[in-house]
């Protein structure tokens, strides 16, 4: 009979459990900057929203397969095994960003936040329209904690030029500023209620 190393195979299922999270990460980067936690049990979790509403969902499954041919020389084998997590991170990435997004999608259509410019060439003031809509968080010195802008790499290609442009357009930067300030009135707002309550 062979010897059988548990506590050694637990360790080196702990590292790429890690190597594969952490791969996954890199690329899913959006979603990898979400806090994720561990449901032991359980089909459903209930969560309270931004609005003090109670929500439930189920879990979403994602499932990567990757197998290492065998008979293979051991350091043959650690190097397969290194290839074929890759490719099992880069199938779960995918399948963790597309829920992410649909989830997203469908989450700013239900609360009417859902921005669509219905073909119209791209125009600073929809940034300034989709700032508006967003919910905005600062830091204890005050400082905005903006959120993520993900665009299809085709319209960022096609409006990379005109940021430059944007930055210095003055009558832009002040309605910007003016969305800011309005943006900070209501974070002081919420922060003021959440701390009179809890």
């Amino acid at each position: 009979m062979l010897p059988d190393y548990p506590k050694l195979k637990r360790e080196f299922r702990k590292r790429l459990d890690r190597l594969m999270k952490r791969k996954i990460a890199e690329r899913a980067p959006v979603a990898g900057r979400i806090p994720v936690f561990l449901q032991e049990e359980g089909e459903e979790f209930r969560y309270q929203d931004n609005l003090g509403g109670v929500r439930s969902s189920r879990p979403q499954e994602v499932r990567a397969a990757f197998s290492i041919p065998k008979n293979l020389p051991p350091l043959a084998t650690v190097q397969e095994l290194f290839r074929s997590l890759e490719g099992a991170a880069e199938d779960m990435a995918r399948q963790t960003e597309t829920i992410m997004f649909r989830k997203l999608d469908e989450s700013t259509h239900e609360v009417g936040n859902a921005l669509d410019a219905h073909g119209r060439p791209f125009d600073p003031e929809m940034l300034l329209d989709a700032l508006d809509g967003m919910w905005i968080d600062f830091d204890e010195e005050g400082r905005p904690e903006m959120p993520t802008i993900v665009l299809h790499p085709d319209l960022f290609n096609s409006i990379k030029d005109r940021f430059r442009d944007i930055e210095t357009d003055r009558d832009f930067l002040a309605k910007r500023a003016k969305i800011m300030a309005k943006k900070k009135e209501e974070w002081r707002d919420r922060e003021s209620h959440r701390k009179l309550v809890g």
